[in-house]
């Protein structure tokens, strides 16, 4: 099992912060070789991440689910390798801090691995953690210091954000249908 307890200190206000990690577009910009996959109707999406493992690179495919309430966020995965060689399943949270003189994202999860490569991934997880984190916090660091994009006006945004409204006065938790992976 591998076992993540981060925190990122962005000296950016937490709306601004929250508005970068709560929008799975942005968070991906920010994992190197992370990209989105499709939406399902569910609420879940794909997603993928190559990982080096020194020469070794390991391209990983998950099914995404992530929850979204008011700065915090829950997210789950299930996927494997794209040799079928490690199969894996995990989850994380992460929350939204205001910190003196900017924000703090802490994020806390596990991942559980099983099949041939296991080992070997969880032997360099340390190391692969820590190089992406520190290439993950670089990165949402400079897009939350960007400029704050323009509000989306067109009718799809529209729909979006009455739909958004209305599952907040019946549910506590937001699900969302697009999203990173991890």
């Amino acid at each position: 099992m591998i076992t993540i307890t981060e925190e990122i200190s962005v000296p950016s206000p937490p709306a601004r912060v929250w508005e970068v990690v709560s929008n799975p577009s942005d968070v991906v910009s920010c994992i190197s070789g992370a990209e989105l996959g499709a939406a399902h109707d569910d609420g879940s999406f794909d997603g993928s991440l190559v990982v080096r493992f020194g020469a070794l690179r390991v391209r990983f495919a998950a099914r995404i689910s992530l929850t979204l309430n008011e700065f915090e966020g829950r997210l789950s995965a299930r996927g494997g390798d794209g040799q079928g060689a490690t199969r894996f399943h995990g989850g994380a949270t992460f929350r939204v801090l205001e910190d003196a003189g900017g924000t703090r994202v802490v994020m806390t999860g596990e991942i559980v691995l099983s099949g041939r490569l296991a080992s070997l991934v969880e032997s360099g997880a340390g190391a692969v953690v820590a190089r992406m984190t520190k290439d993950f916090a670089a990165k949402l660091v400079e897009k939350c210091a960007g400029p704050t994009p323009p509000p989306r006006v067109g009718w799809l945004s529209r729909c979006r954000t009455w739909l958004r409204r209305v599952l907040r006065r019946t549910e506590p938790m937001e699900e969302v249908g697009s999203g990173t992976a991890q």
